[in-house]
């Protein structure tokens, strides 16, 4: 399982050739890892990605909330109905 936020005006992101535009994130998980990886102004995967660990993945999110200020207002549940993280069985350009 993956999930795409898009942003309402594009951002940047530093990758492998330098900056490009972002418009989005995908958001997924590899083996033990939560993946991160900036969708580009032309619809394609940036050439960076950031790989957080699961175990960490709740502690990064909430310091995200903390530092935008809505760590107090919102309360986000990423476990499935299984109450497992998502995963992502081939890499980033999997879809389930």
């Amino acid at each position: 399982m993956s999930a795409m936020v898009e942003f309402k005006a594009p951002t940047e992101f530093l990758g492998r050739n330098g900056q490009a535009k972002m418009v989005a994130i995908l958001i997924g998980r590899l083996d033990n890892d939560i993946t991160l990886v900036p969708i580009t102004s032309r619809r394609q995967m940036g050439r960076a990605y950031l790989l957080v660990p699961k175990a960490q993945a709740p502690e990064v999110a909430r310091a995200i909330l903390r530092v935008c200020g809505a760590a107090q207002r919102v309360v986000i549940s990423v476990r499935g109905r299984d109450g497992e993280l998502p995963t992502w069985r081939s890499g980033p350009n999997h879809r389930s």
